[in-house]
């Protein structure tokens, strides 16, 4: 792979956590408080939480950033950790998580106007 391949490479992390029922309005409002002090983390691109039609107690996470390092620095920030002590009380089991490297992204395009 050359060299402009590997920084146009962007990372998604991947979480499926599972909620203790009557936890889910506590851990929205933790994750949206973490999602929001990462927007200014270095490497941070975005992410998009999800919560299943069939399983309202489980939560999708798919994060996305330019490296994993970028990722693995902002773990070690006070608001990161801060709040991973209540996501982590509302769970009812730890949480997966899988990492992924782009292979094709096609994001909508803007409207023209």
């Amino acid at each position: 792979m050359s060299e402009n391949a590997q920084q146009d490479e962007i990372f998604q992390v991947m979480g499926r956590f599972e909620l203790r029922p009557g936890a889910e309005t506590t851990w929205d409002a933790a994750f949206r408080e973490r999602i929001e002090a990462a927007a200014s983390a270095p490497g941070w691109l975005g992410v998009a939480s999800w919560a299943p039609l069939d399983a309202p107690s489980q939560r999708i996470v798919v994060g996305r950033w330019r490296a994993t390092v970028d990722f693995d620095a902002w773990t070690g920030t006070e608001s990161y950790i801060r709040t991973k002590e209540i996501l982590d009380s509302c769970q009812a089991s730890p949480p997966h998580i899988e990492w992924f490297r782009s292979v094709a992204i096609l994001d909508e395009a803007p409207a023209s106007g």
